[in-house]
């Protein structure tokens, strides 16, 4: 497998993975919100899927393509002894790969993207957007300032996951408490201050 994973055309795969799951380790730690990779055009997100954070749809694509890539590179590159058959074939390979990847992910997503944009707060519709200026929400992130920042609002259902952002210098941190005062809807974006019932913010 280790030869396979170090191999043309799995080694662009693996390496995007490895990517990917960095980022998601980071995410993990409190360092980086789930939105922190840019979107693609005006709110279309990855691959056409709107609503969707771009994080869950390019995981997704790129577990799909690595899977293919290592099927595809173990049984029909690696037995080939001829180098520039293996190139050209490994090529071919990357781009079915990554065709067939985008797919798959289409076809996975497709079916949840309400849901999911429900969960990210991404609609700014009733659930989302201006009608939560006022209401309390509790920070996730080690930090929040003019560019970085996310927390989670109770909506009585599965919850709701902000990009938030603070303009003036504050003590918030993970488990602290906010107070959402306005909503960015072309970078769907909450402003918040700490929580003025209770000094610092925390809770």
């Amino acid at each position: 497998m280790f030869t396979t994973l170090l191999t043309f055309p799995a080694n662009i795969a693996s390496f995007l993975l490895a990517l990917v799951l960095l980022y998601w380790l980071v995410v993990l730690l409190g360092l980086l919100d789930i939105d922190g990779i840019p979107d693609f055009g005006e709110g279309e997100g990855f691959l056409g899927i709107a609503g969707v954070p771009v994080a869950i749809s390019l995981t997704l694509f790129s577990f799909y393509s690595w899977l293919l890539l290592m099927l595809a590179t173990h049984y029909l590159i690696i037995p080939l002894d001829i180098f520039s058959l293996q190139l050209l074939l490994g090529m071919i390979a990357l781009a079915l790969g990554f065709g067939l990847g985008s797919w798959l992910t289409l076809r996975t997503l497709k079916p949840w993207q309400k849901q999911l944009s429900a969960l990210t707060g991404v609609s700014g519709g009733a659930v989302g957007g201006l009608a939560l200026r006022g209401k309390i929400c509790i920070i996730t992130t080690t930090r929040v300032d003019n560019k970085f920042g996310q927390a989670s609002y109770d909506d009585k259902g599965a919850g709701l996951l902000l990009n938030v952002q603070a303009d003036v210098p504050n003590n918030l941190k993970k488990g602290s408490r906010a107070l959402i005062i306005d909503y960015d809807e072309a970078q769907n974006t909450y402003e918040v201050v700490p929580d003025p019932t209770i000094s610092g913010g925390d809770i």
